[in-house]
């Protein structure tokens, strides 16, 4: 095996291990959530200190240290005017719907980290490393199949896999703030029904 194909799955390897290392401590902070559960303020500022460190600064800073592709992020500037009137529009909408603002804030957290680990960073190391496909597929899968474990297979496979694909495009596409604002306006429509 050539070095250029060692690092490549070396450098796989250890982004699966972030995922993987992420959902983990995801897992328990729902849990140190729940503990909190009658308080929901504290529970949801918890979820959310949690979702933004674990999602976003961990996996940016293991990424620095090691040095891998520590340019990447350049490649989809954030507009931060764009989004934030992206996200007031959307959440003015689930408010006339009378949607809590407690899951608007949840919700909007979630869209934002998810989006940041699976497609700004997942997908992004691997669409360096292989075709632009595989690398929405398979961090489609893994979002999908590994991160949503506590979710019915068949729904992964018709709900979260089409979605993340989508979410892919979206993000080749138009960009991080769109994927993001479609990631959390798909969850804000799922407390519709």
């Amino acid at each position: 095996m050539n070095q250029v194909k060692r690092k490549a799955i070396e450098e796989i390897t250890i982004l699966l291990a972030i995922v993987g290392f992420v959902s983990f401590l995801f897992q328990g902070t729902l849990m140190l959530g729940a503990i909190f559960a009658r308080n929901t303020v504290l529970c949801s500022l918890i979820i959310v200190v949690c979702l933004f460190s674990s999602f976003i600064l961990i996996p940016r800073k293991i990424l620095g240290l090691l040095c891998i592709f520590e340019d990447k992020h350049k490649r989809s500037k954030i507009d931060y005017k764009r989004i934030t009137l992206e996200y007031v529009i959307l959440w003015i909408v689930f408010l006339l719907l009378r949607i809590d603002i407690t899951k608007l804030l949840f919700y909007t957290c979630i869209g934002i980290s998810e989006e940041y680990l699976f497609r700004a960073t997942l997908f992004e190391g691997l669409r360096d490393r292989m075709p632009t496909l595989a690398a929405a597929v398979l961090s489609s899968m893994i979002f999908a199949f590994i991160f949503h474990l506590n979710y019915p297979i068949i729904e992964n496979f018709l709900v979260r896999m089409p979605c993340s694909l989508l979410l892919s495009f979206v993000y080749i596409k138009f960009g991080y703030s769109k994927a993001c604002v479609l990631h959390s306006g798909y969850d804000m429509i799922c407390l519709l029904f």
